[in-house]
């Protein structure tokens, strides 16, 4: 039997030239006027192109308020963060109102094989092209052979198993039986992807040192080997995580055959996350990576003795940058078109001097994001009964009686006199990340800005119309220091801290609690907050004493991930893979004790619409959020699976459920 039409999975490897509206950088679409495979792939430059588009399917992650391309809504969908505005498809997510019809489900899977097809079309036409040296034919096929490899896991940990379509196009003429195809296994998954990855970074640049990475700045932002090393990391560790590793409620989920697409629980998985990182770790640190370490002036900082080291600078410009001298910047999409972000970030602020100060603020920290980050000694709120019992305060109104600098560099406020004592003697990572009410915002050219959000505030719901933080606290995490309408930023997609978060949760989930620790206190030490352990940390702290056992250990990555990577879309994900997303009752560590329902429940704010001096600072609750385990995973699209019926669809998505 024969096909003419059909809009499967099978559609997207062949010959298209979809037109992607870009111009990010080498993030191009090729030329509109349908050229020929032939004369496409017999020109250097239009065979560049081509494979520019394929890495316009990489995801811009600062366009997640209209989910352009293949942004997601993983922000906004998740418990750290709300948008204001009710178009955004992150509301969606948190409502419980996506089904296998909805067009963001279909999004993903369509978008990403359209990727998977043009860089399946270029691996198998690029030799073709002979005005191309041979040995950049060989890069430049390897490049393509890693996004398709990455475009797949992002499959993954969206739907979970998905079609592997192999090397061969299929054509337009093929058989029905080998067009409709069912969903390939967990463990075949992830092997294809791992494999594809190894023989990607086999014909890849692998630098040395960073200084040879920057020699060749045209190159910047590609793929090079150690970026699909870091890739291979966090591939592994969705493999090992419970989502996918021994899930009871997917283990009856099976293709029409009887074949099992979820595996049962392997240590043996733990182990390949453990060696993954570890040995990115090992390779490429700190020749070509490290953690971003500014000191107090604002320069990178060295070590020496006439320099202060800043936590807070470090970890604030860690996802900021541009710049060849941020060395934690592992794989970033360049010069994303950010300024809509930016604009989410920067409050309102009526009455501003000029419009650089004026954005929206409607991109907004939920109170439960608030509460997990830590107080100044790193311990969490409910730990710290001199956070809890200062006297620091007004007895009146709870406001500070004097500013709270950063204990690293004094002469920088936190927090000014006034501020609500729940803002004072926080963790520099709060500051980096929660613009709350009465804090100076970050530009302060010509002059100083205090936001605030309360209802007549100049950033608060009276005055901003549409744009307003629901929950009275914004996303400051990424927030430009000038002009919010400036553009050319780079949108990091993974960062060495990732990499060390997942060496630690892999390494104590290999028993391996000495490692777990280490790598758990790098990330500690550049936060400024104490290490865990005896005796005195490198930053002068007492060490927190802990229990080398795996449950504590694990709760206390969860909780650091939630914080150092918080607004790096990653939490959306970490909660799913845990498997804790649907908690009846907070943990204190990956929820506040007070939630209830995981990414479901009540979700807390401010009372945005009062003012001072009480009543605004009440905790009300702003939204209801859904969530069943059937939201683990996205469903498969049931467009796909009414033309192809082989696809079975992800736990508790069928009708007959």
């Amino acid at each position: 039997m024969k096909i003419k039409n059909y809009n499967i999975v099978a559609t997207l490897v062949l010959l298209s030239m979809l037109i992607v509206s870009c111009t990010d950088s080498f993030f191009v679409a090729p030329p509109d006027d349908r050229l020929t495979l032939e004369r496409t792939f017999s020109k250097e430059e239009l065979t560049n192109k081509f494979l520019a588009n394929v890495y316009a399917y990489v995801p811009d992650e600062h366009s997640q308020r209209f989910v352009s391309g293949t942004a997601g809504p993983w922000t906004g969908g998740s418990s750290e963060a709300e948008y204001v505005w009710s178009f955004v498809e992150s509301q969606k997510v948190n409502n419980g109102s996506l089904d296998p019809s909805s067009g963001l489900v279909s999004k993903y899977w369509t978008e990403y094989y359209r990727g998977i097809s043009k860089a399946s079309i270029f691996i198998q036409n690029v030799d073709k092209c002979k005005e191309m040296p041979a040995d950049m034919r060989k890069r430049r096929k390897a490049e393509a052979r890693a996004l398709r490899a990455y475009f797949y896991m992002n499959l993954i940990r969206i739907y979970g198993p998905v079609v592997i379509i192999g090397e061969e196009p299929i054509a337009l003429d093929a058989p029905l039986d080998e067009v409709l195809r069912s969903r390939n296994s967990i463990d075949e998954c992830v092997n294809y992807v791992n494999t594809e990855f190894l023989a990607a970074a086999a014909d890849l640049p692998d630098p040395s040192d960073r200084a040879q990475y920057q020699n060749n700045s045209q190159e910047y932002g590609r793929i090079i080997k150690p970026i699909v090393m870091a890739m291979r990391s966090q591939l592994w560790l969705y493999a090992a995580s419970p989502l996918f590793n021994g899930n009871p409620d997917f283990a009856n989920v099976k293709n029409e055959d009887g074949k099992k697409l979820f595996s049962d629980f392997s240590q043996a998985k733990w182990d390949s996350a453990r060696i993954a990182a570890k040995n990115f770790i090992a390779t490429y640190v700190p020749s070509m990576y490290d953690l971003h370490k500014l000191a107090a002036d604002g320069k990178l900082y060295t070590g020496g003795a006439d320099q202060k080291y800043d936590p807070y600078q470090s970890y604030r410009e860690s996802v900021r940058g541009n710049s060849f001298d941020n060395m934690e910047m592992v794989f970033f999409r360049i010069s994303a078109g950010n300024s809509g972000f930016q604009y989410e970030l920067t409050p309102f602020h009526a009455g501003a001097p000029n419009n650089t100060y004026k954005g929206s603020g409607g991109k907004s920290v939920t109170q439960e994001m608030v509460d997990l980050y830590f107080t100044d000694k790193g311990l969490r709120i409910e730990d710290d009964t001199e956070y809890a019992n200062s006297n620091e305060y007004l007895a009146s109104s709870g406001m500070s009686k004097k500013p709270y600098n950063n204990p690293f560099n004094t002469s920088f406020a936190f927090a000014p006199v006034n501020t609500y004592k729940e803002w004072v003697k926080r963790e520099p990572r709060f500051y980096a990340d929660v613009t709350f009410n009465n804090s100076v915002w970050l530009n302060t050219n010509p002059s100083k800005m205090v936001t605030t959000t309360y209802f007549n505030g100049n950033s608060g719901k009276a005055v901003g119309g549409n744009d307003y933080p629901p929950t009275g606290y914004i996303v400051r995490k990424g927030a430009p220091l000038g002009d919010w309408n400036a553009g050319g930023r780079s949108c990091v997609l993974t960062r060495l801290a990732e990499i060390y978060l997942n060496y630690a949760e892999a390494a104590n989930e290999c028993a391996e609690y000495a490692e777990a620790i280490k790598y758990l206190n790098l990330i500690r030490q550049r936060a400024g907050v104490p290490e865990y352990g005896t005796g005195t940390d490198s930053n002068g702290f007492e060490r927190i004493p802990y229990t080398a056992s795996k449950d504590e250990i694990r709760n206390r990555i969860r909780r650091e991930r939630a914080i150092e990577l918080a607004f790096e879309n990653i939490r959306y994900f970490d909660v799913r893979r845990w498997l804790v997303a649907d908690m009846a009752v907070g943990d204190g560590w990956v929820y506040p004790t007070y939630h209830l329902g995981g990414e479901g429940g009540d979700y807390y704010g401010l009372n945005i619409s009062q003012d001072p001096p009480t009543k605004f600072f009440q905790k009300v609750v702003f939204e209801k959020r859904v969530f069943e385990k059937k939201h683990y995973l996205f469903p498969i699209p049931q467009s796909e699976i009414n033309i192809n019926p082989q696809l079975v669809q992800n736990f508790g998505w069928s009708v007959t459920e």
